[in-house]
């Protein structure tokens, strides 16, 4: 089953208009399409910390449940919905001059057996509420497989993804906006970046569903 049919199919399990997209539970919504305990617990991320290459980063919420938890949903659960939930509240600066989205890519293998990527699905939503701005999945490849960050520090994140991914030529000159679900350390975003601007990229930023509190550089 691909990922929008995944959607369709939850969806109709779980119409918006009476069950939390966070916590999957019914209840009264909001406009927002929240319910009460969830939207409490949300915490925006207004000014999350951005690193060299990227020329800016911006966020939806602080890496904290409920998010945190929702995030890890959209990663490993196949809930592919949450995709549009955190594309519809990641902020987007109007000083930004952008010319395509960018994932953050997948290696094939790992893109094989999860199938889907959850930064690409979190982009095409970006998309279809950016006046159809392009997602590219041709620009930027993950060329080397590389082990879960989720129990490296910041030094072992770097190296971890050292030579891990590759730019194509045709970025020269293009602002690029990057695409990933969650920025802890920037260590996989900077590395992006930093291929991106190598190949010839004007600028890259980058938007992120969630973003942890005390990112360490």
């Amino acid at each position: 089953m691909n990922g929008r049919l995944k959607r369709i199919v939850l969806d109709a399990l779980y119409p918006n208009d009476c069950a939390c997209p966070l916590c999957m539970e019914e209840a009264v919504l909001g406009s927002d399409g929240l319910c009460d305990g969830c939207r409490a617990a949300l915490r925006c991320c207004p000014n999350p910390v951005c690193a060299e290459p990227l020329d800016g980063l911006t966020a939806a919420f602080l890496y904290t449940d409920p998010a945190r938890s929702a995030v890890l949903r959209l990663k490993y659960g196949n809930a592919t919905h949450l995709a549009d939930f955190f594309a519809a509240h990641i902020p987007i600066p109007e000083r930004w001059t952008i010319d395509c989205m960018v994932p953050v890519p997948l290696h094939w293998l790992r893109a094989l057996r999860r199938g889907y990527n959850q930064s690409e699905m979190i982009a095409q939503a970006l998309s279809e509420r950016c006046a159809g701005l392009p997602v590219r999945t041709d620009l930027l490849r993950r060329i080397r497989s590389t082990p879960s960050q989720t129990n490296l520090d910041a030094a072992a994140r770097k190296k971890n993804m050292r030579g891990a991914f590759t730019a194509d030529p045709r970025v020269k000159g293009l602002s690029i906006l990057l695409v990933d679900d969650v920025v802890t350390t920037h260590a996989t975003l900077t590395a992006c970046a930093a291929q991106l601007k190598k190949a010839g990229a004007a600028r890259v930023y980058a938007a992120c569903a969630c973003a942890a509190g005390d990112p360490r550089i």
